[in-house]
């Protein structure tokens, strides 16, 4: 395993869907594999559909987290547009289908250790329904914060508007996936421009620099997160950080 990489959505190899899906029709689609292997502790795909694909998760071994980007995936008669977030728990099922302008989203799968959490239900919230709070040029939302005791998955969506700030060195007790939306983030001499992942395992030290046009990005980890800064021996609930700052968790509906 890798402590840290680096990987783009378009220069991932294409492939088929990611094990327990089911794809129809399975052309005029473009699927990569953005984060994939032995190497990477989360994994993630990233899927183009055309109009009307349907796809179907049939009770997956491991809990999958979706993000919609661009377009709508419909399911059980509802529509979730670019910023949705749907999760597939373990032992769930779910049957989608691209909506009439395609869907472009990103599937997360936490591949190097199996989940406690089996809740086998399917929940989602709409783009726009995650509360945003702005704190110190900070806009926050957390449509998935680990309370889900089917799941127990993080998701939060961050937007730095000032450009050229610091994150400083710090740590997190989770594996991570960090991918940029909007703007750019600059790791050491890397900048990374929407459609990059920053694959961070759990309890590695690095910082990041909000480059040109601010940054907005949205990081998944698996489970409950707590935040190391580098040199102190404090570990803080990351939860307990965001409550601190006003951030409210968004309220999913069970599909």
């Amino acid at each position: 395993m890798r402590p840290i990489i680096v990987a783009t959505v378009d220069d991932a190899p294409a492939g088929a869907p990611s094990a327990d899906v089911v794809l129809v029709p399975s052309g005029g689609n473009d699927i990569r594999h953005v984060l994939h292997g032995d190497k990477a502790p989360i994994h993630l795909t990233s899927y183009r559909l055309a109009p009307g694909t349907r796809l179907e998760w049939a009770h997956p071994e491991r809990c999958r987290t979706l993000f919609v980007q661009t377009g709508a995936l419909m399911i059980n008669g509802q529509k979730f547009g670019p910023d949705s977030v749907i999760v597939v728990e373990s032992d769930g099922h779910c049957m989608a289908e691209a909506g009439p302008e395609g869907a472009a989203f990103h599937e997360f799968l936490h591949h190097r250790e199996r989940s406690p959490h089996r809740g086998g239900k399917v929940h989602a919230i709409a783009g726009g329904e995650s509360p945003v709070t702005r704190h110190d040029g900070i806009d926050s939302a957390l449509p998935a914060d680990s309370t889900c005791p089917g799941c127990g998955v993080w998701l939060q969506d961050t937007f730095f508007h000032v450009e050229g700030r610091l994150v400083d060195l710090h740590s997190h007790t989770e594996d991570e996936v960090i991918f940029v939306l909007e703007g750019e983030l600059l790791a050491g001499p890397r900048k990374l421009g929407p459609g990059s992942a920053l694959s961070v395992a759990k309890n590695t030290v690095y910082s990041f620099i909000v480059g040109k046009g601010g940054l907005r990005f949205i990081n998944y980890r698996p489970s409950r997160p707590y935040y190391v800064a580098h040199g102190s021996d404090e570990v803080r609930d990351e939860r307990g950080i965001y409550a601190n700052l006003g951030v409210t968790p968004g309220m999913h509906m069970v599909l």
